[in-house]
């Protein structure tokens, strides 16, 4: 865990052992979860970001957000981008 930048959780549950102990046994970095519902601790620490929702849509919106032009990658400007475009198919636009 000391060479992980972040964690990347997607599309689980966390109820199912052993896999489920994994997100509590990253510390220090960002613990992503991209899921219908909130699942185990994630939410639980200030670096961890929860984008809740269809999973394929956050995941081209995430993708859009990091088109390749950025050498590097700001975690805000991602989950910003991530969270208009839902604000957005809330309200019924695209």
């Amino acid at each position: 865990t000391d060479a992980a930048d972040l964690m990347l959780i997607m599309g689980t549950s966390l109820y199912v052992g052993p896999v489920n102990m994994l997100p509590d046994m990253v510390s220090g970095v960002p613990r992503i979860l991209i899921n219908r519902e909130r699942a185990g601790s994630i939410g639980s620490r200030k670096e961890d970001v929860m984008l809740l929702g269809d999973i394929e849509a956050e995941a081209k919106a995430i993708m859009k957000a990091l088109d390749g032009e950025n050498e590097s990658i700001n975690l805000t400007d991602v989950y910003l981008t991530v969270s208009a475009t839902f604000a957005r198919q809330d309200e019924g636009g695209s």
